[in-house]
């Protein structure tokens, strides 16, 4: 499955190659450009957005993006709807999305903030890994409902639900301080671009 995965993803594999290049040149000759309007946003959000009784909100919302979260979720797909197609295919797009977004950090290696609300993670702050996997994963999800749910009135739930998870994780990584704005821009866009090339696949295949 990986191979035929593979091999009818090329195009898209060149593109996360070529956009890795283009980020460690950002990042070697505008990286100061790039960190001053970073930096300008993070005491935007400090100074503007961030309130002691909204905090516990964000702390607890961040956590639709984690690991353990949407690994969950993924098995909860097979326990619910009982084709294990379903379960193979939630998983693998949410395993390359991750794998990719390792790849990236590891490459780029750029450091977290300093300051933020909760405990700094131990790895590489570009790209934002949780926003990057929500939305392949909860995408991914919406592209599933679309197809496969004919009830109107849940489709358009199920779509809003999904789409409010995106946002909230996103934005809770600014709001925490975790994440830098160029961070989450690219880890969305990536995500996106991830999410695209999964679909690309499934529907060349016509698994799911």
């Amino acid at each position: 499955m990986l191979d035929s995965f593979i091999k009818k993803s090329k195009c898209y594999l060149v593109t996360f190659t070529l956009l890795l290049i283009v980020f460690i040149l950002i990042r070697n000759f505008l990286g100061d450009i790039v960190l001053n309007i970073d930096l300008s946003f993070k005491s935007f959000i400090n100074e503007h957005v961030v309130k002691e009784s909204i905090t516990p909100v964000f702390k607890i919302l961040t956590h639709l993006g984690s690991a353990v979260f949407l690994i969950g979720s993924a098995v909860l797909t097979l326990l619910f709807i009982k084709d294990k197609n379903y379960f193979i295919n939630v998983s693998l797009n949410l395993s390359i999305v991750y794998v990719l977004s390792v790849i990236f950090k590891n490459f780029i290696k750029r450091e977290r903030p300093l300051d933020s609300l909760i405990p700094i993670p131990s790895d590489y702050s570009f790209p934002s890994g949780h926003t990057m996997c929500s939305v392949a994963f909860y995408g991914f999800l919406i592209y599933l409902v679309n197809k496969h749910v004919k009830n109107k009135i849940l489709k358009v739930m199920l779509n809003v639900l999904f789409v409010l998870s995106i946002v909230l994780v996103a934005f809770s990584r600014l709001y925490l301080g975790v994440h830098y704005l160029s961070d989450v821009i690219i880890g969305a866009l990536l995500g996106i671009l991830s999410l695209l090339m999964y679909i690309n696949y499934v529907k060349k295949e016509d698994i799911i």
